[in-house]
């Protein structure tokens, strides 16, 4: 180039590399914070979802108890006896997938129904309940296999 000294051509060059360095150093930074954030939500995510099974179990559990032991005795179930699982069923609306929200409000409304069912279409109640928590448990999997973490059995989890 006419007119420009060598030393300016170095210059230059030192200018251009420092530029492309720290723009490669803040690309990587961005990146990694991404892969941060999505680890952060597959393991909510499992958590959640973890969560919303247990309790739902439990109180499906409870309520099998409730029909066969109880029921005849006049022993009544606390007032607001799911409200735990509609709050469960809420935070997978939060951080799951649209799909799992779905299940899990079906799963709810099933508990629901059985909870107020008569003695005489309880057991109907209980499988549908089972149902809807199974189909739930599917559709949990699934999310997490496709974010490429599952719970096994024992709580461990693979990545």
């Amino acid at each position: 180039m006419p007119g420009v000294s060598p030393e300016m051509i170095g210059l230059l060059g030192v200018v251009i590399g420092a530029v492309l360095g720290g723009g490669a150093q803040v690309l990587a930074g961005w990146l990694q914070e991404g892969r941060r954030h999505q680890q952060w939500l597959r393991e909510r995510r499992a958590a959640i979802y973890q969560d919303f099974l247990s309790d739902a179990g439990k109180k499906l559990s409870k309520l099998g108890e409730y029909f066969d032991f109880y029921v005849h005795r006049g022993d009544e179930l606390p007032e607001g006896y799911l409200v735990l699982v509609y709050q469960r069923a809420e935070e997978v609306g939060l951080f799951g997938t649209t799909e799992a929200h779905q299940r899990a409000q079906e799963a709810v409304d099933a508990l629901s129904k059985l909870l107020n069912a008569s003695e005489r279409d309880s057991a109907n109640r209980y499988r549908a309940a089972e149902a809807a928590l199974a189909s739930f448990r599917l559709q949990a999997r699934n999310d997490l296999l496709k974010l490429g973490q599952v719970r096994v059995a024992a709580g461990e989890s693979r990545s």
